[in-house]
């Protein structure tokens, strides 16, 4: 089982492996403000970031040799849990695992477990189960290699849904171009052939219209003659 427990940073190096551990300055952290450390002061054994690093050599009494977290491999490295290491009833360390209820116990805890046949303390059994946890480990960059592989094909399968529906909107638009070129093409060979018909319409329209004016004008002739005879022509005249 992992603990929270300082380490040298040489032997955590194989432990933590492809990870990187993120130290953030403890003085920020009693405020609830996360900022990354950059030094480290081996004589109070605290890390500090940029902006505290002088306050505390200034207002801390005491010799402090302060180191940058990037230049020194004498810097341990803590392990966040992210409170797996502390018991959820009654916010103590844990300290042993029940093999029998599969449950990690603090001191209070183990008090319960008594009768269980085996109750180990952690910090004698850590070392059996190293091989376990690297085997985890290396299980869990593999997942994480094949996760990495499933969301770049996801990202990819997304960018091709994406120029498909931009393709088939390109050929939705020229299929538009297309209809509407045909419909004006059409039009515009209505309007030709109605000119054409209309040309041709109006000339009949005005010849009969010239023939009927020539009529008219005979008539206009012949009209007063016919009157004329009628009522006092002789009977010549009106043969005639």
């Amino acid at each position: 089982m992992a603990t929270g427990r300082e380490s040298n940073r040489d032997n955590a190096g194989d432990f933590i492996g492809e990870c990187f551990v993120t130290q953030f300055c403890e003085t920020c952290m009693k405020d609830n403000v996360s900022n990354i450390a950059m030094f480290f002061c081996n004589e109070c054994n605290q890390f500090l970031c940029d902006a505290c690093k002088n306050p505390h050599t200034v207002y801390k009494h005491g010799k402090h040799d302060i180191v940058n977290i990037q230049d020194s491999k004498s810097v341990p490295v803590r392990v966040d849990m992210k409170g797996m290491d502390i018991c959820p009833e009654h916010g103590k360390e844990v300290e042993f695992f029940c093999q029998d209820h599969s449950k990690l116990c603090c001191s209070k805890c183990v008090l319960i477990h008594r009768k269980c046949d085996q109750v180990d303390e952690i910090a004698s059994a850590s070392g059996q189960e190293r091989p376990q946890l690297q085997a985890l480990h290396q299980s869990m960059i593999k997942l994480q290699s094949e996760a990495d592989a499933i969301i770049a094909d996801c990202k990819q399968s997304k960018t091709g849904l994406n120029e498909s529906i931009a393709k088939i909107s390109s050929e939705v638009d020229k299929m538009r171009d297309r209809i509407i070129q045909m419909f004006e093409e059409a039009k515009n060979k209505l309007i030709t052939d109605v000119k054409q018909l209309k040309k041709t319409e109006v000339k009949r329209i005005r010849i009969k219209r010239e023939a009927s004016v020539k009529v008219k004008e005979e008539m206009y002739k012949v009209l007063p003659i016919c009157c004329a005879v009628l009522e006092h022509g002789t009977t010549s005249q009106q043969y005639m």
